[in-house]
């Protein structure tokens, strides 16, 4: 019988949606999957002169928004070693 990780289930699921709400993880191949299945137009790559563009979806943090979240992490109290950074 195996017994589940709790501690990596969780920092993976943190770094996915850390990746998410920062915009890692929208690639270009994901998106052009997208635009195949015919769904979530507005997260296609728009085509411009200079080559393709990745609109910024609505879940995605501005600049600012970016800057303010990293400063709350860094006053962030944890047991050492628990929180990561990608």
């Amino acid at each position: 019988m195996n017994t589940l990780d709790v501690m990596h289930y969780e920092k993976n699921l943190c770094e996915n949606i850390l990746k998410t709400i920062f915009g890692i993880n929208d690639i270009g191949v994901i998106l052009e999957d997208l635009k195949e299945c015919g769904i979530r137009a507005h997260l296609w790559l728009q085509i411009v002169a200079s080559g393709l563009m990745k609109l910024v979806a609505s879940y995605m943090l501005t600049n600012q928004e970016k800057k303010i979240f990293l400063c709350i992490l860094l006053y962030l109290k944890t047991p050492t070693h628990y929180v990561y950074f990608f």
